[in-house]
């Protein structure tokens, strides 16, 4: 959400959970400026960089993608009950 406050310039954010497949799904969409591929990947994107790191070390990935004027969707997923997670048999 800081993100998007400090660079969007959005007037709208979308946040949607589901669950499907045994995955867990979190999309943030914004209809802000949309963030450009050279954004995504360059040296001063250590907040996105921060991002990606959090979603590996819980198993899961976070997918961005941005279209210029007219926004940026990040949707990061996560499998439910991964080997050695709270649900996991071994774990009881």
């Amino acid at each position: 959400m800081t993100n998007v406050l400090r660079h969007a310039q959005a007037t709208r954010i979308d946040i949607r959970a589901a669950e499907a497949a045994g995955e867990f799904m979190l999309t943030i969409s914004d209809n802000g400026k949309g963030i450009s591929e050279d954004e995504t990947s360059g040296l001063q994107s250590l907040g996105l960089l921060g991002m990606r790191e959090r979603a590996i070390l819980i198993g899961g990935k976070i997918d961005i993608a941005g279209v210029e004027g007219k926004g940026t969707v990040i949707t990061l997923t996560v499998p439910i009950g991964r080997a050695g997670g709270p649900s996991d048999p071994a774990n009881d």
